[in-house]
């Protein structure tokens, strides 16, 4: 096992819980909803994406050595996919765990 894949399982030990969300109906009056209930004082902004129309959203409930719960909130005009996942984690296991998932199979998933 390389030094990539210890890290993803060591990762995927420490979770207690991964939730999705996933809406094809008016997803952005979904996605001002879903801010509105957010604690925003409990939660950091990690990073915001944007590719095209696309834009993925990171955001972090924790402290400065561990990560406790982070949402990903990825949405465009056609959908809305929120994914939480909570556990307790060290920034470099969140960003492992986080480059694995393939978002695009994820939403396609939910249009099933």
């Amino acid at each position: 096992m390389d030094n990539k894949d210890e890290k993803w399982k060591n990762a995927i030990d420490k979770l207690d819980d991964i939730s999705f969300l996933i809406v094809n109906k008016d997803p952005e009056r979904m996605k001002d909803e879903l801010v509105k209930f957010l604690p925003n004082k409990s939660y950091k902004n990690m990073m915001e994406i944007k590719d095209g129309d696309t834009t993925v959203e990171f955001m972090i409930k924790g402290d400065d050595e561990y990560i406790d719960e982070l949402l990903m909130i990825t949405s465009d005009e056609k959908s809305l996919l929120v994914m939480c996942i909570t556990g307790h984690l060290s920034y470099e296991e969140a960003k492992a765990l986080s480059g694995s998932i393939n978002i695009n199979a994820v939403k396609e998933q939910g249009k099933e």
